[in-house]
């Protein structure tokens, strides 16, 4: 073999090698920027969520509770925190395909809440790591990958113990329901 063909072999060995190089490069960079992507798309629905939770338990949970006259009744639409976040969100589900917003639970009140098996997981790490304040990664469902943050659910609020704590004060219908 001449001293052309060894160059010329030394040269496509050398492109090969760099177009796999800047390839896998670019796959990993453009990985890392959707993950951020949907990391910052995640944290502003969840704080849009969170705020509207924080707006119904600061200003319509009051008004509820004052103008409820038969404190046994219970309307969930009306009276749960939780109802009206997961009730605002399926609205917003509607255009806004590819998220998912769920307050996975191991004994929810409502049923859509019950944890699956990656959930359970994620509720176990949470159970495990009292301090940590979010878990972020990939999870496979029905063979695609999503990306998902999780925080933990703390009912510690004096208002959710009304309905979250002993079942003998939480409102009749509540118990029925």
């Amino acid at each position: 073999m001449g001293i052309r063909a060894k160059f010329i072999t030394i040269i496509n060995v050398l492109s090969l090698l760099a177009t796999v190089a800047i390839g896998y490069a670019s796959y990993v960079l453009s990985r890392q920027n959707a993950l951020a992507n949907a990391k910052s798309k995640g944290d502003m629905l969840f704080n849009y969520i969170e705020a509207s939770g924080a707006f119904f338990g600061k200003y319509q949970k009051p008004l509820i509770d004052e103008l409820m006259t038969d404190k046994e009744r219970f309307i969930p639409e009306l009276m749960s925190r939780f109802v009206v976040k997961r009730m605002e969100y399926d609205i917003f589900a509607e255009t806004q395909k590819g998220y998912q917003f769920k307050q996975a639970t191991i004994d929810p009140l409502w049923p859509d809440n019950k944890a699956d098996t990656e959930e359970l997981k994620i509720i176990s790490y949470f159970a495990a790591n009292p301090e940590a304040i979010v878990k972020e990664g990939i999870v496979e469902k029905d063979g695609d990958q999503f990306f998902y943050a999780a925080k933990p659910v703390r009912v510690d609020k004096e208002f959710c113990l009304k309905c979250h704590s002993d079942p003998a004060i939480a409102p009749l219908e509540q118990r029925e329901i």
